[in-house]
């Protein structure tokens, strides 16, 4: 017996909605996007103009890309309702075929939860996988492992801070090779703290130079519209672009411990990763966002030219969070990547109620699924101090100069004390280097 008639049915109509909300939602972005094109043709300024008829323009702007994101969005809920149904489906094929990925009915399954042909199938399975991966066909380096007691070089250093899966772990969680012995068999209660989120937005990048210079494009004038026959001068577009410089700085911290903790070399590297290194991430982290510049980094929220759309004329929190959104595509003309706020900013949008008491972003507090501010995914942290989105790749770059570095000395009176003090530290760059990237949402809580 294969696979029942009605789930082929079920999830080929499922996939049938799925792709023509897509294309709807493809449509209606271009349509929203050609509009931007046609108001700024018209001389109307949507984002910073004040006459009524810029205002209009904004709003109109707004409510096209808005009919494209709800497309979107019914087909994420497309592919959920998908991933349901053949997620239930799969536990009826493990019973009947005693968890047999070769089974016929397995390959069947994973041909219809895929929407792939099964030679797709194939080519994507573990046996294809670890032949690939056996150097048969071509010599493979293995991969390169990261002594946690050991200083990381700068390559090392830029994936640690990025968050890429690299040489360096930073998972340390109850039972990784990080965690001392002791501490595995009985997990210490440790006091909470955020997990980096930032970092893993931006470009994370390197340098060999003590001051990155980059190249800033200060204007954009571009002629459009006009036919030129032969024999006559093409009209004039005209770019104008000027260096700016990053200048690379130090950043760490350092933290005093005993003489128990450092002779211990289990304890020691538990302290080093879990606690130094992990840390050192959320203080590079910190002043990417928030740091004020001037002698410092100028951190996102602080940099010039971002956009901000205060709330006040948003009937509700969705409302204003894709205001800002709209503001990013018409200054950018590109799509955003994610939005970033606090949980408490992201508990009132999810928690928003109609005035008959039904939820307005989700159906109830059983259902599942990613996180998400109209189709973008929400980084939820205590880092944002106000709603943002941006095309955050983009819109900023940390370049990391020196590797990080761990030292032990004694200072003042700490060799009576029986003390040490540990340091760990980078040196790095950072810039936003398009500032037109990110908008923030101005007092979020005033939006009813």
């Amino acid at each position: 017996m294969g696979i029942p008639a009605s789930l082929e049915r079920d999830a080929t109509e499922l996939r049938d909605q799925i792709k023509q909300h897509k294309a709807d939602g493809a449509a209606k972005r271009a349509a929203a996007e050609k509009l931007v094109e046609e108001v700024k043709g018209q001389g109307l300024n949507p984002l910073t103009g004040t006459s009524d008829a810029d205002k209009d323009a904004f709003e109109r702007i707004d409510a096209a890309y808005k009919e494209a994101d709800a497309l979107f969005e019914s087909a994420a809920e497309g592919e959920r309702k998908l991933h349901r149904l053949l997620d239930h489906a799969g536990g009826d094929v493990l019973d009947r075929t005693g968890g047999d990925p070769t089974h016929p009915l397995a390959i069947a399954l994973g041909a219809l939860r895929s929407g792939r042909t099964l030679g797709q199938v194939v080519a994507e399975s573990e046996s294809y996988k670890a032949f690939l991966a056996s150097g048969q066909l071509k010599m493979d380096a293995g991969p390169v492992r990261f002594d946690p007691v050991e200083v990381a070089n700068k390559e090392q250093a830029r994936l640690f801070l990025g968050g890429r899966h690299g040489p360096i772990r930073n998972d340390a969680g109850d039972g990784s090779p990080m965690v001392p012995i002791d501490q595995q068999l009985v997990p210490p209660v440790s006091i909470p703290k955020r997990m980096p989120t930032v970092l893993d937005l931006i470009t994370v990048s390197s340098t060999g130079r003590e001051a990155v210079t980059w190249t800033k494009q200060t204007a954009r004038t571009t002629a459009t519209g006009t036919t030129v026959a032969f024999g006559t001068a093409l009209p004039k577009s005209r770019y104008q672009y000027q260096r700016q410089t990053a200048t690379v700085l130090r950043k760490g911290h350092h933290a005093v411990v005993d003489e128990g903790n450092i002779a211990d070399q289990e304890e020691f590297q538990g302290i080093v990763n879990d606690e130094l290194l992990s840390d050192l991430r959320l203080i590079v982290e910190a002043d990417v966002l928030t740091a004020a510049g001037g002698s410092d980094w100028t951190g996102i929220l602080n940099a010039a030219g971002i956009g901000d759309f205060d709330t006040a004329d948003a009937a509700n929190k969705a409302d204003a969070l894709h205001r800002a959104i709209t503001v990013v595509r018409v200054a950018l003309e590109r799509e955003p990547t994610a939005y970033g706020l606090s949980p408490e900013d992201f508990e009132d949008f999810y928690l928003e109620k109609g005035e008959d008491g039904h939820y307005l972003h989700h159906r109830g507090p059983l259902e599942g699924g990613p996180q998400t501010v109209w189709g973008l995914p929400a980084t939820v942290s205590t880092v944002f101090t106000k709603p943002i989105v941006g095309d955050w790749a983009r819109g900023a770059t940390l370049w990391v100069r020196d590797g990080i570095s761990i030292a032990i000395d004694r200072i003042d009176d700490q060799f009576l004390e029986g003390l040490w003090t540990i340091r760990a530290q980078t040196r790095a760059a950072f810039a936003v280097k398009q500032p037109l990237a990110f908008c923030t949402v101005e007092n979020f809580d005033d939006a009813s």
